[in-house]
């Protein structure tokens, strides 16, 4: 500490005079170290040093007894041992601080592992060689997950929640409420309750005010929720659930005529074997025949019924490669009675169960395209002299969006989006913000929501826990979803879920946010006290 090479020789001795003047006074030598920004320790080292080098004597008598110079040597000392002190508090304060927080942040990702509170206390254990108490452990948690609650009911994350995904998991019987954004994969804070039906969800659904649109599937409650937020939220059901259930009613009927080959098959055995009489082999024959028959009807009706599922399918994708265009919704609902009346006059297989789930979902199975025109009208046109058609420069755009995603599949469709390309040419003589409108339009095309896939990668986060944990409260769950909306993630560019939906929570680092939440809901409550 005395080797400052930017004091001179000059300045040390200033130090030391007025450190010899001003000794007797109280705060004289901390003032003067704040002074020169120094510490005390260096002031008395130096004044030591400066009396050994001059073999200092006080004025007047020339001999000092030597019980008096003891006890200006040990005031001295103590003086300097109170420096020493204070440095080295200070650096053990700051340790310890170091310590706590690197505790805290390891038991925090600890927490958010699908591991009892034991096994955190032996990795606690084994890496800060201190044990503690689970209880001690569930208490902290506890602490962090109402942080996390607090900080995931607040305005910014509540309203940034235009979209979502809705779903169900069970927790012992009982259901957890999910809403995540299936565009961001942002996942609100889950609801654990007693019942799944509506007025529960509508309880959930009132706390997001800008949602517009949820995604779900056809559960009961959650559309009687949706339902009862008085025309607020448009549903789109999760066409996802619905061609997994159609195409298993068509898998089960391509089964019953698969059964029905066989039969055949074996009405043909039997006109070949030697052991009937001639009576009987006719008639097998005749049997076989009819069978024969049966099943050729059978076949060019289950032909007939992949096909139209195939053209129902169709009506699931934006732009309509037919009449090329955007497909409007008008237009997809004549294609569903279209569909529906081709069913119908299918009488060779039981159809029953592939109408029933089209007309039971068909309300809101293309809710999406209602949503998409309403985007695409929003969009702002800078006609440079004469106005044209808003749908026909949407059109032109979309083409090219539709080609682009195909145009690695062959020549001919490499070929095919060139011309889509070519196409543009004329829209952008006429239009001054040709280019905004093209990322607008593919923007709008590409955010269009018809599953809820992002509700199922959440639950397949939350399942683990299901397991290990006896009870998970909706502390818990906040502190999971804090955690996942602030990671980052690659496929975004390394933007977490919280920046993709323009949530600004004013730092990056999770733990430091709940630390911050935390501290604040400790000064609340010590206020009220």
């Amino acid at each position: 500490m005395y080797t400052r090479a930017d004091l001179s020789v000059e300045d040390r001795l200033e130090i030391f005079c007025h450190f010899w003047q001003q000794r007797d006074d109280y705060g004289a030598v901390s003032s003067l170290a704040r002074e020169w920004s120094i510490s005390r320790h260096f002031i008395y080292d130096l004044a030591s040093r400066v009396r050994g080098a001059v073999d200092w004597q006080l004025a007047g008598r020339k001999t000092v007894d030597a019980a008096g110079r003891r006890i200006a040597q040990l005031q001295e000392r103590v003086q300097e041992l109170e420096a020493e002190r204070d440095h080295l508090s200070g650096q053990l304060e700051v340790e310890q601080r170091i310590r706590a927080g690197r505790r805290s942040r390891l038991l925090l990702e600890l927490a958010l592992c699908p591991v009892s509170e034991e096994k955190i206390s032996r990795c606690l254990e084994a890496a800060f060689g201190a044990a503690v108490s689970t209880g001690w452990i569930n208490e902290q948690i506890n602490c962090a997950g109402t942080a996390a609650l607090a900080i995931m009911h607040r305005r910014e994350v509540r309203e940034a929640l235009r979209e979502a995904a809705l779903d169900e998991i069970f927790s012992h019987h009982k259901p957890i409420l999910m809403l995540v954004e299936p565009q961001t994969l942002m996942a609100v804070a889950p609801t654990p309750a007693d019942n799944r039906q509506g007025e529960t969800w509508k309880g959930v659904l009132t706390r997001y005010p800008n949602l517009e649109l949820a995604v779900s599937d056809q559960g009961s409650g959650l559309l009687k929720g949706v339902a009862l937020s008085a025309g607020k939220i448009v549903h789109q059901a999760d066409l996802f659930h619905f061609k997994r259930n159609l195409h298993r009613e068509v898998r089960r009927l391509e089964s019953y005529c698969y059964a029905a080959l066989e039969k055949v098959e074996q009405a043909r055995k039997l006109t070949t074997t030697q052991r009937l009489l001639e009576s009987a082999r006719v008639q097998a024959r005749v049997e076989y025949r009819a069978r024969a028959e049966d099943v050729d009807r059978k076949l060019t009706a289950f032909d007939w019924l992949e096909v139209i599922v195939a053209y129902l399918e169709e009506q699931f994708l934006p732009y309509d490669e037919r009449r090329r265009c955007v497909r409007s919704y008008s237009a997809a609902q004549a294609v569903v009675d279209e569909v529906l009346e081709l069913l119908a006059q299918i009488t060779e297989l039981n159809l029953k169960p592939v109408i029933s789930q089209i007309e039971g979902i068909r309300a809101n199975l293309l809710t999406y395209l209602i949503v998409l025109g309403k985007r695409l009208d929003q969009i702002e046109i800078d006609w440079r002299q004469i106005e044209g058609s808003r749908a026909a420069v949407c059109e032109a755009w979309a083409r090219v969006w539709y080609r682009r995603a195909r145009a690695g599949e062959s020549e001919r469709s490499q070929k095919q989006y060139l011309k889509a390309l070519i196409g543009l040419f004329y829209w952008a003589q006429r239009v001054g913000n040709f280019t905004a409108v093209g990322e607008q339009v593919c923007a709008a095309l590409d955010k269009v929501v018809r599953a809820s896939s992002a509700v199922e990668c959440i639950n397949s986060i939350i399942r683990p826990y299901l397991s290990v944990k006896k009870q998970l409260s909706q502390r818990y769950l906040a502190l999971v979803a804090l955690y996942w909306d602030m990671r980052p993630l690659k496929q975004r560019g390394g933007r977490t879920p919280f920046e993709e939906n323009g949530v600004d929570l004013r730092t990056k680092d999770w733990v430091e946010l709940l630390e911050s939440e935390m501290r604040k809901i400790a000064a609340a409550a010590q206020q009220k006290i």
